[in-house]
């Protein structure tokens, strides 16, 4: 017994509320008041049909008032491959297959009904072989091929699960249906809609769409594919502003309101419209009435390739693009087809009612003009119905352990095996089945028993012959599995006509791309929308969408547009500017007065204050004072890497004489004090001099290399200053790291300090008036210079920072001039009035 009883109550309800009498019949059109076509066929095994043979089912009635052409012929192709099957030795030899067909007029209540039918009719056989059991029960229900659409796959998927039966459909293409456990008997020659999903967000990302609607039918087809293509897309950055359903039982009010959402939104431009034709035929009705226009649509196997939108050529649907089912080789069926008349196919009723207007020769055959009726056109679900059918009969003929060699099946061969076959383990040989199908060479499901994911990229196009529209392949898709996510496609843009006629490819976006110039603002509500200011003042983008713009480096400018930048007028310190001017007064009066202190010296080189202090060691400091007055010159000159690497090392010698020199004049005053007889040993001192001026040369040496090791790995540049105006700059000189202006303050430091503690000790020694205390103020007051200079001039910027440099390099050799040579001049020139102490 089986378990799920409770079934058969919903079976009772629905037979009432719909009211319809099962009359068996071999073809014969019993169409009546409450009455059901049917094609049956009597066989070892009966495999049941649900095919959607008619359209617009009303409830109350029990009619379908509209005949589907394409169901039609998915009928004929069923019965086309169990004849063809019952006619093959190598399949099922010796077994019979036949045919129970219903017409579920596109609604899932009666195919709910016929699938209670079905589970009802074996259970009533093998309740009626109880009595018998060591006798095969014929004419049992193997399988049911169908049914063509996912709503009405899952209203009967749950009942052919429930009593393990084998379902294999040829349309259906739902996701949830892969779902093993719920469904576990349940498979389909048609790839899922996951893959399907997967070639459309290929697409979709193929040609960097962002900003796309989905519009889906309120059903478990149009739930399932949309919330899927939803997850897919968004995934990967694209927007999706709207997404809406329109409920099958108001379909046409909803579709207007849709439409009036996509007119309110006019930068929404792609639309993924996702239901079957009739639905998409009544969408796009509805899109001309209200005139939507300047829209791209991806179009789904569902309609892509329909012959209802194909003869419905408006601007609306020409130019859009999607995927559709490959086209198959359907040779032998389509010839068989056009065999067909009224007199030899009684087996398909609905096959007589499609044709009963027709008038027909007294031969049976069909008038020439009836060729070129939609009936003979080209099915893609004709292929995957024989490949469902021919899978049942692989696994049935696996099941039944059938030999070609012997003409027979093994269990059917023996009586007791063959009065125990369960028909409920069927479909676990389905998913060992392989074979050579006409929909994929070979033909097998995968391990949720969907068949493989192989689609045509197509492009709506109108024929000027025929002014119809046809789908031209323009690449493919073939994905592997589900789960590995993985995929190949071809696509050749070239051959797509867009909706403007052209083969610009439409940009489906919500903002177009930011042009150099300008930089993205995202919109806060929609991430897929923003704005594209221009960059602003002395910033710049080179590149589309940039999030920030960039700051031009010191020294330039933006351009006019803001795409990138200029070179800043550059310039250097010149006479005319009020530093130059009074760092040329000031060294131009301080070089005289020690141009004429070195005269002076060197004409008084016997007097006493000059012989204290040593001849030689005054003209070398008053030298040293002289050179250290010409070194702003190199201020007033254009500022080159050359012209910077001179300064530098000039200033850092020059400086270091002088400090030396001051060092060795209080080495030679300590020594005077120390000797006895003053004006005796003058050779000695002599020797002292020389070898002090000698150790002079080698400090300046070993200086000057530790500076070329140290611009060695600390390169000297030309830095740029003052960028505040953005009109002009100043160049100055500097290093990448600034070590060799650290190493010159800490030389220098370190030499005044030296001075200041030498000086210090020696501050009482009465030779030359006290002039070690006078070196103890220059050394100090030294000190303080470039303790205050230094920092000063690495804080300053533009003009201020050549003016510290000037004043420094004046102000260093004044001190020492004033400090050590004005008290001396005086007291040459007006010895009458030296102090006595």
């Amino acid at each position: 017994m089986y378990k799920n009883s409770g079934i058969f109550v919903c079976y009772l309800l629905i037979s009432i509320y719909i009211g319809i009498s099962i009359n068996q019949v071999d073809g014969d059109d019993t169409t009546g008041k409450n009455e059901v076509i049917r094609s049956f066929q009597q066989g070892d095994f009966i495999l049941g049909g649900l095919f959607d043979a008619s359209n617009q089912y009303d409830a109350i009635t029990g009619y379908c008032s509209q005949i589907n052409v394409q169901g039609v012929q998915q009928t004929q192709a069923m019965i086309y491959a169990i004849q063809k099957i019952n006619a093959d030795p190598n399949l099922l030899p010796n077994v019979t297959l036949g045919y129970d067909i219903r017409d579920t007029c596109a609604t899932s209540q009666l195919a709910l009904r016929y699938a209670m039918d079905y589970t009802k009719y074996n259970r009533d056989l093998a309740a009626n072989a109880s009595t018998n059991t060591l006798n095969f029960v014929k004419g049992r229900i193997a399988g049911v091929i169908g049914a063509s659409s996912s709503r009405e796959s899952l209203a009967t998927a749950t009942v052919f699960s429930n009593f393990d039966l084998l379902q294999i459909s040829y349309g259906a293409t739902s996701r949830r249906l892969s779902n093993v456990v719920e469904y576990k008997s349940f498979f389909r020659t048609v790839p899922s809609d996951d893959y399907e999903v997967g070639a459309i967000t290929v697409l979709i990302t193929r040609f960097q769409w962002n900003y796309i609607a989905i519009i889906a039918i309120d059903d478990a087809f149009g739930e399932s594919m949309g919330n899927a293509l939803l997850r897919s897309t968004t995934s990967r950055g694209v927007c999706i502003p709207i997404f809406s359903k329109f409920n099958t039982g108001r379909k046409q009010l909803d579709m207007a309101n849709i439409i009036k959402q996509l007119i309110a939104k006019p930068n929404v431009q792609g639309i993924v419209l996702i239901c079957n034709a009739q639905d998409a035929l009544l969408f796009f009705r509805e899109v001309e009435r209200l005139y939507l226009t300047g829209r791209t649509y991806i179009a789904i196997s569902g309609w892509s390739d329909s012959p209802l939108i194909k003869q419905f050529p408006t601007d609306q649907v020409r130019g859009a693009i999607g995927v559709k089912l490959p086209k198959h080789n359907l040779y032998q069926f389509e010839q068989y087809l056009k065999k067909l008349n009224l007199c030899n196919n009684k087996a398909n009723p609905w096959f007589q009612k499609l044709f009963q207007q027709t008038p027909i020769s007294p031969a049976c055959n069909l008038p020439s003009q009836a060729n070129g009726h939609n009936f003979f056109s080209y099915n893609t679900y004709s292929a995957y119905t024989i490949d469902a059918v021919y899978a049942v009969a692989h696994a049935l003929h696996d099941m039944l352990k059938c030999d070609p060699a012997a003409g027979s099946c093994a269990i059917m061969d023996n009586r007791v095996t063959a009065a125990k076959i369960d028909l409920r383990q069927l479909y676990k040989f389905a998913y060992n089945i392989s074979f050579n199908g006409i929909t994929a060479r070979p033909f097998h499901f995968d391990k949720i028993g969907d068949g493989i994911g192989i689609y045509d990229y197509c492009n709506l196009q109108l024929d000027p012959n025929t002014q119809t529209l046809d789908a031209v392949v323009v690449g493919n898709y073939s994905s592997t599995s589900v789960s590995s996510n993985s995929s190949n496609y071809y696509l050749d843009t070239n051959r797509i006509i867009w909706p403007s006629g052209t083969s610009v490819i439409p940009e489906l976006k919500c903002s177009m791309a930011c042009q150099p110039g300008t930089y993205r603002v995202m919109n806060i509500k929609e991430r897929c929308c923003w704005s594209c200011p221009s960059c602003p003042l002395h910033h710049y983008s080179n590149t589309t969408n940039i999030r920030i713009c960039l700051d031009c480096l010191p020294g330039w400018a933006s351009n006019s547009n803001a795409t990138g930048c200029l070179a800043i007028f550059r310039r250097h310190l010149k006479m005319t500017d009020t530093p130059a001017l009074l760092v040329i007064v000031m060294t131009s009066i301080f070089a005289s007065l020690a141009i004429a202190t070195c005269m002076l010296v060197h004409r008084k080189r016997h007097n006493h204050l000059v012989q204290e202090t040593g001849y030689i060691l005054n003209m070398l400091l008053l030298t040293g004072i002289i050179v250290n007055y010409a070194l702003p010159i190199f201020l007033l000159v254009p500022v080159t890497l050359s012209t910077c690497t001179v300064s530098f090392i000039l200033f850092s010698i020059c400086t270091t004489v002088v400090l030396l020199i001051l060092l060795m004049k209080i080495a030679h005053i300590n020594r005077i004090q120390d000797e006895r007889t003053p004006g005796e040993n003058t050779s000695s001192m002599l020797s002292n001099i020389i070898i002090q001026l000698v150790v002079l040369l080698l400090i300046l040496m070993f200086q000057g290399m530790i500076y070329m090791l140290i611009l060695k790995f600390d390169k000297m540049a030309v830095g740029i200053d003052d960028i505040t105006s953005r009109k002009v700059v100043y160049l100055f000189c500097k290093t990448h790291e600034n070590g060799i202006a650290i190493y010159a303050y800490l030389q220098y430091t370190l030499l005044n300090i030296t001075c200041i503690y030498r000086a210090f000790k020696a501050r009482n020694v009465p030779v030359a008036g006290y002039e070690v205390r006078y070196i103890l103020v220059a050394s100090s007051l030294s000190l303080c210079l470039f303790s205050f200079m230094a920092p000063a001039y690495f804080y300053t910027t533009g003009i201020m920072k050549f003016g510290l440099a000037a004043i420094g390099a004046v102000a260093f050799p004044s001190i020492i001039f004033l400090c050590l040579f004005v008290r001396k001049i005086f007291a040459i020139l007006f010895p009458s009035k030296q102090p006595t102490n």
